[in-house]
């Protein structure tokens, strides 16, 4: 750092001498003199951009590595987006047994959709991708997953917190099998798409 910061002033001064030249030729040189030390300034702005981006990685890389391995588990905008919708509708259907119970109820399905929707979105990808065939892949793949998802909410809401279990996994049942089909089919039409091309 210390380095570029040299060669700026260094350049800084050049640059300052090049605009006290007078006489004929006055322009030409000092033209020649400005676009020498932008070509100096350019390069040297590179540099520093690298160095700055090199610093800046490595204090998140640690972090950045982390979540690249959380990520081949977990996919995060499918879980995000889940958790925030199943947690309003389960919070909407336990409402009326007081805003406690409701929170409980809707925060313990917005973590489940967040950690364990996200890594059977994961499993779904997987096994649509691994079984050959368009519509076969599809048909495991969403059945076994959306079983899979039903059962873990309905024993989730089964432990104690949740005023009504069974109305709580209804919208899981209604609604899991129909959004693990959309995902399927895009995910095997995206990797058919990319195959082919």
């Amino acid at each position: 750092m210390r380095q570029v910061s040299d060669q700026l002033y260094l350049i800084f001064k050049f640059s300052r001498r090049c605009t006290q030249i007078s006489g004929a030729d006055s322009r030409r040189i000092i033209n020649h003199c400005l676009r020498k030390s932008a070509l100096k300034f350019a390069k040297i702005c590179e540099k520093y951009k690298e160095l700055v981006e090199e610093k800046s990685y490595n204090k998140s890389g640690f972090l950045r590595k982390i979540l690249n391995f959380i990520s081949r588990f977990i996919d995060f905008p499918s879980a995000i987006a889940g958790a925030v919708i199943m947690g309003l509708i389960v919070g909407a259907i336990n409402f009326g047994h007081g805003w406690w119970p409701a929170a409980t109820a809707a925060l313990k399905q917005a973590a489940y959709t967040f950690l364990f929707g996200g890594m059977l979105i994961r499993l779904l990808y997987r096994i649509v991708l691994a079984i050959p065939g368009k519509t076969t892949s599809l048909i495991i793949s969403v059945i076994s997953v959306s079983i899979f998802t039903i059962v873990l909410v309905y024993l989730l809401h089964s432990l104690k917190g949740t005023p009504m279990p069974f109305e709580s996994t209804l919208p899981t049942a209604i609604l899991a099998p129909v959004g693990f089909s959309f995902l399927a089919y895009r995910k095997k039409k995206h990797t058919a798409k990319s195959s082919v091309n």
